[in-house]
């Protein structure tokens, strides 16, 4: 039985069951046509005439064909195999009934209603009604060739007997196949709604994930914006002079850029769509970040290093886009470079990719937290986080502008060493 399985499973890799399945039949029936034919002929071949031993050659030709289809459906051509098994079954009965002739001829054309059956149950109706026509002619044909035999007795038996089951089994296997695409349609109906479930689920999960980052890093912010204001009116009531309430200005200032900065940042994730593309010079959009950025590092003791390209990096995008992207690598960059590392950013063109790579000497990122960095919302406590500002959005809005362009974003860290972040566009359009 193992050996039988071994012998006609399909070799080449088929996903569809139903077509796995009918690879399998016809593989079996090949071989077990081929298997009773030599058995056949081995068996009886002693008590064959002389007559007979003369056709014993020509029978095992005609056997060896069904070599053919056996092939072909092991190959998972299920369609060309039963095709070949129609031609080889005509050929060879047909070879039959002109050799005999007579009344034992017609006899034997009764053979075509098995190949019938055979080709109603598995074949298309149209492949089915060709082999219908072919067999009407065949006998048709013979019965030609035989005015001895009466046309009644030909009609009434072997043509009979292949229109009509040929017409019973494409009624059955209509019938069962209409129920099969009901079957397949509720199917394809209920695993479309769990999809559409799940994807609801999902989007209700990252709006409820969002609402509450969102939430949450606001009201500190505003936390922040009411303690300084509370400050500032008993300073100014107690009439404190201006240089002592600039800490608390400032703060409040600090705390309504960040907002405003986390607003700019879900503007540009809804409004991503809008790809409309020009001409941008990489290396100037990055030199415009630095010198924004220069102060920042300065504070914190950060070298900022920009390594010009001798030859103009160009992309074409959307520089709003860009700029937002480059800068969000920068500037964790530089947040998270400790006083006295350094930041450098440089770029790299071949006839593909243009590549802006940051890489800093911050305090790195651990190897578990690599793989969802790019997650929305995702930010690590005890390291660096995605967005300076709190959300967890930065990293997330760089990939989702990257893969607008058709580009990646790829990381390199190891903790206490440093990060490297590569940010790639392709060189040429198409571009969305």
């Amino acid at each position: 039985m193992r050996l039988w399985h071994r012998l006609v499973e399909p070799t080449a890799a088929i996903t569809d069951t139903q077509h796995h399945r009918e690879a399998r039949v016809i593989a079996g029936l090949s071989l077990a046509l081929i298997f009773v034919a030599i058995g056949g002929i081995l068996v009886t071949v002693s008590r064959y005439t002389d007559t007979q031993k003369v056709a014993v050659l020509p029978a095992c030709v005609g056997t060896a064909l069904f070599v053919y289809p056996y092939h072909l459906s092991r190959r998972g051509k299920v369609q060309g195999a039963i095709n070949a098994l129609a031609v080889i079954a005509s050929v060879l009965i047909s070879s039959a009934i002109y050799a005999v002739g007579g009344s034992t001829g017609r006899d034997i054309t009764y053979y075509y209603i098995m190949v019938t059956l055979f080709i109603s149950a598995f074949s298309r109706r149209f492949y089915t009604f060709l082999w219908v026509a072919a067999v009407v002619v065949i006998i048709a044909v013979f019965q030609l060739f035989n005015p001895a035999l009466e046309w009644s007795d030909t009609i009434r038996g072997p043509l009979a007997f292949n229109v009509f089951g040929a017409a019973i089994i494409l009624t059955v296997t209509s019938f069962w196949n209409t129920r099969e695409r009901e079957k397949r349609t509720q199917l394809e109906i209920s695993e479309r709604k769990r999809t559409e479930l799940l994807v609801q689920q999902e989007q209700q999960r990252v709006l409820s994930k969002f609402v509450a980052a969102v939430t949450h890093d606001f009201r500190n912010r505003l936390s922040t914006v009411e303690v300084n204001q509370h400050l500032l009116r008993r300073k100014l009531e107690r009439g404190d002079r201006l240089d002592t309430v600039a800490e608390h200005i400032d703060k409040t200032h600090t705390a309504v850029q960040q907002m405003t900065y986390q607003m700019e940042n879900m503007g540009l994730v809804i409004g991503l769509e809008n790809t409309t593309q020009t001409k941008v010079d990489l290396q100037l959009t990055v030199d415009g970040i630095a010198r924004r950025m220069q102060r920042v590092a300065q504070e914190r003791h950060v070298t900022l290093t920009i390594v010009p390209q001798a030859e103009r990096v160009y992309a074409k995008c959307n520089h709003a886009h860009i700029e937002v992207a480059l800068q969000q690598l920068i500037q964790n960059a530089v947040a998270y470079t400790p006083p006295g590392g350094g930041v450098t950013v440089t770029f790299a063109h071949t006839d593909e990719t243009i590549t802006v790579t940051v890489r800093d000497d911050g305090i790195g990122i651990a190897a578990e937290h690599l793989p969802h960095i790019f997650e929305p919302f995702y930010k690590i406590d005890d390291a660096r986080t995605t967005s300076q500002a709190g959300l967890g959005l930065g990293l997330t809005l760089v990939k989702l502008i990257a893969e607008a362009y058709h580009g990646a974003i790829t990381v390199e860290s190891e903790p206490g060493v440093g990060s490297t972040f590569r940010f790639s566009l392709p060189t040429q359009p198409p571009l969305l």
